[in-house]
């Protein structure tokens, strides 16, 4: 399937007899697939050190692992996948992460008002297909049985749906998903050119993990936008307006899972102390409302936003200014912050700051009810441009972002023709 696939066949493609496809509930099975898997999603980190890591995800929220399964109230959490063969061998995994989430919700009224419903989303991962047993296309029958059968007996509800980040191209276009292209701008950490530096740090504050408040805001804003959305489209009058209109909820879990996940690699590869580690900036006269939180991927040398909230164009240029003075500042996670003084030295541990450029249009200028101002994203990117000489940007995303219903038969048949509100890197697992 290309991405402009957009209904659900009439057959439903039938897992091999040979095979079957079963929910991991132990960690014995989980540390079998992670040493399969260590070295594309662990290394440079030990083996042990990526046991660790990832046993602290599934215990905590969002992952929730040693949940009662059986509980039909506690559907939110991780769910492991894994493919047997007739010989009980293990040849390829993947699991998903159960969110809350929401879709428009049409309402009756005229001028397209609306109301948010809930509704479930599966966050697709870690599919991957043991070495020994490639090229038989394990990962494919898994896939397409774990979206035509697994999710849809899980989440049955009219608006539930699947989505992933893919970084083999358009390979689960043929299991129904279409693409989502978000581009990334790119901007080196030190650079030559023309960076401001931020006039007056006393007006911000570092953040550490608890994003309550701003996370409150972030939340009220996406609901706003899927509003807007539909409100925008009903009034448009064309074939859009039957179109789901869907965005995952934000939560302090789903950000924590970035952010404890980041300082246990950061302490096992750097020595850092993961307690003095910061995940955002926000200005202190409104830290809930103008703030930006990011991801620090240790193994990759780059600072990810994975969020920004501004009220107004000056308060982003604020922000971003003083984020880059605070990376390049001697006290932001350079090796000195060790907890060994013997070994201690002022490298700089990140390169380049990554921004999914989906985050620029949706938290710019706008009218306070979701809409974003006019050409509000041209005005952004001309001033970065122009801000940071170096920097790059339309570059194409390594995470290739995909979704599709898990109920095309209560959609029309439509399968993956969405309006996907606030597809970010928040979102990513």
């Amino acid at each position: 399937m290309s991405s402009g696939t957009q209904s659900a066949t009439n057959s439903k493609s039938k897992l091999n007899s040979n095979l079957r496809l079963e929910l991991a509930k132990d960690y014995k099975t989980l540390q079998i697939c992670q040493a399969e898997n260590h070295d594309t999603w662990g290394v440079p980190l030990s083996i042990e050190d990526y046991y660790e890591r990832e046993l602290k995800s599934y215990k905590d929220k969002p992952c929730n692992f040693e949940r009662n399964y059986d509980d039909p109230s506690t559907k939110e959490g991780v769910y492991y996948w894994v493919m047997y063969n007739e010989n009980d061998e293990i040849v390829c995994s993947c699991e998903t992460l159960v969110c809350l989430s929401y879709h428009y919700q049409d309402i009756g009224k005229t001028g397209g008002e609306g109301d948010i419903g809930k509704c479930y989303s599966a966050i697709v991962g870690s599919v991957y297909t043991f070495k020994a047993h490639r090229g038989n296309g394990y990962a494919t029958q898994m896939m397409n049985s774990l979206v035509e059968w697994k999710l849809p007996e899980l989440l049955n509800e009219q608006f539930d749906f699947t989505f992933l980040y893919s970084e083999v191209g358009e390979y689960y276009s043929r299991m129904g998903f279409k693409s989502y292209h978000v581009p990334t701008i790119e901007i080196p950490v030190v650079m030559n050119g023309k960076l401001k530096v931020s006039s007056d740090l006393n007006e911000i504050e570092m953040l550490g993990t608890d994003h309550t408040k701003q996370i409150e805001v972030y939340d009220e804003q996406v609901k706003k936008m899927i509003l807007a959305k539909g409100k925008e489209v009903a009034q448009s009058g064309s074939e859009q307006q039957k179109l789901p209109i869907l965005a995952m909820k934000p939560t302090q879990e789903k950000f924590n899972w970035f952010y404890e996940r980041d300082k246990h690699t950061g302490e096992k590869l750097y020595n850092v102390d993961p307690e003095s580690l910061k995940f955002g900036i926000a200005l202190k006269e409104s830290p809930g409302d103008n703030f930006i939180a990011w991801h620090l991927d240790f193994r990759a040398r780059l600072v990810m936003i994975i969020a920004i909230q501004t009220t107004s164009f000056i308060n982003l240029q604020k922000l971003i200014r003083a984020m880059f003075t605070k990376l390049q500042s001697p006290d932001f996670c350079h090796e000195s912050n060790s907890h060994n003084p013997e070994s201690q030295h002022t490298e700089q541990l990140f390169d380049k700051v990554v921004i999914w450029e989906e985050e620029i249009v949706n938290f710019d200028n706008g009218d306070g009810d979701g809409n974003v101002a006019k050409n509000g994203n041209s005005e952004v990117l001309t001033w970065l441009k122009d801000e940071f000489e170096s920097a790059e940007f339309n570059i194409s995303n390594e995470s290739l972002s995909a979704l599709r219903l898990l109920h095309p038969e209560m959609n029309n048949g439509n399968l993956n023709l969405v309006h996907w509100i606030s597809n970010s890197k928040w979102c990513w697992y």
